[in-house]
């Protein structure tokens, strides 16, 4: 019996920044592999108020494909609402979807505080096929 297991490398990566307080604030991973898919991630952040929320997204940045530079390809997360009284979240799927090179990987946290700017971390389940 065939294992699709056995066919990918985990290569997972991360990427961290500061959400200013009451604004949007995006934080971009650029793949620079072929063949690499995207399973989900573990949000950290600091001290998130309650309201503040994530969005993920897959953006050609660069109109690598022909659609147009930052054409949005893909919402994995529409709002995903992160808790006040934890500051570690995973989020992922029970399959890999393909992200093509050169492509980005776009977070974007929305912080509510209008007095506390949020800092926050993000690892990437990444797997790359061999």
């Amino acid at each position: 019996m065939f294992d699709i297991t056995q066919k990918f490398i985990f290569t997972g990566d991360g990427m961290s920044g500061t959400a200013v307080k009451n604004t949007t604030t995006s934080l971009d991973y650029k793949v620079t592999t072929e063949n690499t898919y995207l399973s989900g991630a573990e949000l950290i952040w600091d001290s998130a108020t309650f309201g503040d929320y994530v969005t993920f997204e897959i953006i050609d940045i660069d109109n690598v494909l022909g659609y147009g530079e930052n054409v949005v390809l893909s919402q994995y997360i529409k709002k995903w609402y992160l808790s006040p009284d934890n500051n570690q979240k995973e989020v992922a799927s029970p399959y890999a979807g393909l992200i093509s090179k050169d492509t980005y990987i776009r977070v974007k946290y929305t912080n509510t505080s209008v007095n506390t700017d949020q800092l926050i971390a993000v690892n990437i389940y990444l797997h790359t096929v061999r």
